[in-house]
């Protein structure tokens, strides 16, 4: 067989291929055989029948077989004899099969690894940045457990002040007609008794925090509330609807004494010393595991920088476009409207490429330090990720990995334990200075 390799692109090769007649004559001759051994034939008992006589009446089924038996074998031997270092095959153009006596002609198109010079990636200088925790971040972190525990108690007396609970009865109308009668979907949002309003930095209508502030029991108030362009209810959106509103009832937020019994107790410590103690190791516990992180993104900086190479496009393509719907699911998840995220699409796209470019880059630089290292995931630390996936998603182990299994998503494990193996690897190798 013959092959010709032809450049075309950055990590693109063109492998052409030419299988003689023999060959040709040798895949055809298997395919009817199988099909001779098989095939049911008036006349004949099973596996009996002529080999031209079977030939003939599956002429159409066997050229196609022998078209995709030639295919499957002059890639594999075009791909070892060229020793073409193969990432992935983009397209592939075949003469059908016609006649056992003639050349069969076929092109694959394939993505190649890059071509790189591997840097020095043991010995690497990574200046380990100091960790300090200052009282004022312990101080931060046990009012956080305050605002977690803090009660509402009346407050009668005095008028409602910002981060008060007011209870309310309202009622508006919208062009001087009720609004669950101008709008039927908006129910809920025409009247209510009784209704818990937070005085926050946000309020479950426009105006009303504003409005209210300063309101005392007993006062009715006017509200002229302006839904933005974004509310859920669309017929409401942009439009303005004015409510009577009367105050009830008042609470006030109350924060509990941190070395209080109750308070302690809820926080499960001996006394407000031992909390103290036990929040600053865990933000030092914290800022560890976001310096280490820090120090593998900085050792994968450095490889690169010292490793550039012209990269598989198809593949940053399709890391891009996988980076563009978590991104999107992100910022849904974060409450911005489809306007919103088509606004800012142009910078989603370059930032998605960006980052598909770095994580193809460092896949291919990681994994040839794994070669040359001769690390891999075992089959005990594939099964001890796949447990902790389940566990964080609160999924059964065999049932997520049956899941993978079938997504053929298990490279994908193994490959994210074989990159921190490498990491593992290049830390344990490196010069941390602190």
């Amino acid at each position: 067989m013959k092959t010709v390799v032809q450049d075309s692109g950055p990590c693109r090769k063109v492998l052409n291929v030419e299988v003689p007649p023999e060959q040709v004559r040798a895949a055809h001759a298997a395919i009817v055989e199988e099909y001779r051994r098989e095939a049911r034939v008036d006349g004949f008992r099973p596996g009996r029948a002529p080999a031209e006589i079977v030939a003939r009446k599956f002429a159409a089924s066997i050229r196609e077989d022998v078209r995709n038996r030639l295919a499957r074998e002059a890639y594999d031997r075009a791909v070892a004899d060229s020793k073409t270092a193969v990432f992935e095959l983009v397209d592939f153009e075949a003469d059908d099969f016609t006649a056992p006596d003639a050349v069969w002609k076929a092109s694959y198109t394939v993505d190649v690894e890059p071509d790189f010079a591997l840097p020095p990636y043991k010995g690497l200088v990574l200046p380990r940045q100091p960790i300090e925790i200052s009282e004022a971040e312990v101080d931060r972190v046990l009012e956080g457990f305050r605002n977690d525990r803090a009660t509402f108690e009346d407050a009668a007396g005095r008028p409602a002040a910002a981060g008060d609970m007011v209870c309310v009865d309202f009622a508006g109308l919208l062009d001087g007609r009720p609004v669950e009668e101008a709008i039927p979907e908006s129910k809920g949002l025409g009247k209510a008794a009784d209704f818990w309003v937070h005085l926050g930095e946000h309020s479950f209508m426009p105006g009303f925090v504003e409005a209210l502030t300063g309101a005392a029991i007993g006062e009715t108030r006017t509200v002229a509330s302006v839904f933005p362009d974004d509310f859920p209810v669309a017929a409401l959106r942009g439009r303005t609807v004015h409510y009577e509103v009367k105050v009830k009832g008042l609470r006030q937020r109350v924060l509990p004494d941190l070395s209080s019994p109750a308070f302690l107790q809820s926080v499960q410590a001996a006394s407000l010393e031992e909390l103290r103690n036990r929040v600053r190791d865990n933000l030092r516990g914290l800022r560890e595991l976001q310096e280490d992180r820090r120090l593998r993104d900085e050792a994968v900086n450095l490889l690169l920088n010292a490793a550039p190479a012209d990269l598989p496009s198809r593949e940053i393509e399709r890391v891009s476009e996988r980076t563009i719907r978590e991104i999107v699911e992100s910022l849904h998840r974060q409450g911005m409207t489809e306007e919103q995220i088509r606004s800012q699409s142009d910078k989603i796209l370059a930032s998605a490429r960006q980052s598909a470019a770095r994580s193809v880059h460092s896949r291919f630089v990681l994994e040839r330090i794994a070669r040359e290292e001769g690390i891999a995931a075992t089959a005990a630390e594939v099964d001890e990720d796949i447990r902790e996936l389940a566990r964080v998603r609160g999924e059964d182990p065999a049932a997520l990995r049956k899941r993978i299994e079938e997504d053929d998503a298990m490279d994908d494990v193994r490959r994210a334990i074989v990159r921190r193996k490498v990491l593992d690897f290049i830390l344990a190798n490196a010069k941390v200075n602190v």
